[in-house]
């Protein structure tokens, strides 16, 4: 399997469920919400034996890798219009998605002599992970005018976002004696 937004191989899991809810409260005002929970899993391996034949020497290098993700997504939209009158409408609209993702890899290398013997190890780690908020809200309020094709409307939509990160990569040399 691939997922070609983040270039990822592997074995995916995948969650995906939400809820929408509409409804009409007396004769002037409408509701229209949402929620989406979304989550992606992807597990990924691999291993090689390599032999080098030197002039001088001949070694084995036995690599593993190792990668995990996970990406978390809750979505929220609510909707709300409420006529105010005959002529003028209300409408919110605030949205809010929270994101969190993470990342770690391994790769291991183990050196071998052609004796099958262990002479070095290098275990490089990388973890990561991120959170961001993103949320806005949706304001408009219209008023028609009794001449056909006559209105006017005042919009204003804050937005804010938010977002942290972590990053740790870590290098081991091990080096053995025989």
């Amino acid at each position: 399997w691939s997922n070609n937004n983040n270039r990822k191989t592997g074995v995916p899991a995948t969650i995906k469920s939400g809820m929408y809810y509409s409804d009409k409260i007396g004769k002037k005002t409408k509701l229209n919400g949402d929620y989406t929970f979304n989550q992606n899993q992807v597990w990924a391996g691999s291993e090689t034996n390599t032999q080098f034949f030197l002039p001088d020497t001949a070694y084995t290098n036995f690599k593993t890798v190792s990668n995990y993700s996970k990406n978390q997504s809750h979505n929220f939209n609510f909707r709300i219009i409420q006529k105010l009158d005959s002529l003028t409408e209300l409408t919110l609209n605030p949205k809010v998605v929270l994101n969190k993702n993470e990342t770690q890899s391994t790769q291991t290398d183990d050196f071998l002599t052609t004796e099958n013997v262990k002479t070095r190890r290098t275990v490089i780690t990388n973890d990561a992970s991120s959170e961001t908020t993103n949320a806005n809200i949706y304001m408009k309020l219209s008023r028609n005018f009794l001449k056909k094709d006559r209105n006017v409307s005042v919009t204003y939509q804050p937005i804010y976002n938010s977002g942290t990160g972590n990053t740790k990569y870590n290098t081991d040399f091990l080096f053995y004696t025989y």
